[in-house]
């Protein structure tokens, strides 16, 4: 997997390493962009955006069926990490979209949440 800013990449990886949820979707974003860069790298003339949804279903096959909410968490996750995010980014279909505004708003209402309660994410 390409990485945009490695730094904030391993900060993210730390944080995610910490659970076995956040463990697998590491495991489930990396393995799903590497296998759309080498669809990207075959010569199909597929965008980013096109070889994302070319590998989703195999990406699943090795990683076991995700929900939509882990998806789109993923899909946060490859915009802002993946070398290819920001291209795939203009390329996704209006769900596409939707999915990643939603799961980001749900996201800030959560620690919005965690926030008033005097609750912080672990560091």
């Amino acid at each position: 997997m390409q990485i945009r800013d490695e730094a904030l990449w391993q900060e993210l990886v730390k944080e995610l390493k910490n659970s076995d949820h956040g463990t697998a979707l590491y495991d489930f974003v990396t393995g799903w962009c590497d296998r759309a860069e080498q669809v990207m790298g075959q010569g199909t003339g597929s965008d980013p955006a096109d070889a994302l949804r070319l590998t989703l279903f195999d990406t699943e096959e090795i990683y076991n069926r995700k929900n939509i909410w882990i998806i789109g968490q993923a899909l946060v996750v490859i915009c802002i990490h993946w070398g290819h995010g920001e291209n795939a980014s203009e390329n996704f279909t209006e769900f596409e979209v939707r999915l990643i505004q939603d799961i980001t708003a749900a996201k800030i209402a959560q620690l919005q949440a965690q926030a008033e309660e005097g609750n912080t994410p672990p560091e």
